[in-house]
């Protein structure tokens, strides 16, 4: 599967290549194939794009064993390996409300307990997870509300989900692209994106 989709789309004359895995490796059957799969994806790589400069990044959901992992394909391939450790923080990641870019579509939201009209296309929304209220401003091209729940369409989704929220936020990604232009020596600025 990784062949087809990923390594066939190589031409083969790339200057970088970026991999981001690891993190959805969540179950003993992917954890036990993940050390022989990561050295055979670093190979693979190697071999299709042996000018290419190639860099693993990650992980927001670590395990010990997984860093074990990458660092050790990396290692025995000349690949480079830049952990998301040190940025990983509360302040790092999302939170419910927030709004994720996501193009536009139609979407529902549960649980809505006060929509704030400003004008027809720019919304405050009130909702509820759990016993926790939170507030978000939203730009949409429609919305209607009915019995607590919001039909909205818009290029945004509110984050009302605890799981989505603990992903990386403006912040987290603004840590991520700054540690990789510095680590790749792209920069010698470490805070090339400021707060």
């Amino acid at each position: 599967m990784i062949q087809t989709t990923f390594i066939d789309k190589l031409t083969g004359n790339e200057n970088l290549v970026s991999i981001q895995l690891g993190d959805n490796v969540n179950t003993p059957e992917k954890n036990a194939v993940f050390a022989e799969s990561s050295l055979k994806l670093c190979k693979a790589i190697r071999a299709k794009c042996p000018n290419a400069r190639v860099v693993w990044m990650g992980m927001w959901y670590g395990a010990a064993n997984r860093y074990t992992a990458i660092q050790d394909a990396c290692n025995q391939t000349g690949c480079k390996f830049i952990s998301y450790t040190d940025l990983l923080r509360s302040s790092s990641n999302s939170v419910m409300g927030a709004l994720s870019k996501r193009g536009i579509a139609t979407r529902t939201l549960a649980g809505v307990t006060n929509v704030v009209e400003h004008t027809p296309t720019d919304i405050t929304v009130t909702f509820t997870v759990g016993a926790s209220s939170y507030n978000s401003r939203i730009t949409v091209n429609s919305y209607s509300l009915a019995s607590g729940t919001l039909t909205y369409n818009s290029e945004y989704e509110i984050i009302s989900s605890a799981g989505v929220a603990s992903h990386p936020g403006d912040e987290g990604f603004r840590l991520i692209a700054n540690k990789f232009l510095y680590e790749m020596k792209l920069t010698t600025d470490k805070e090339y994106y400021k707060s």
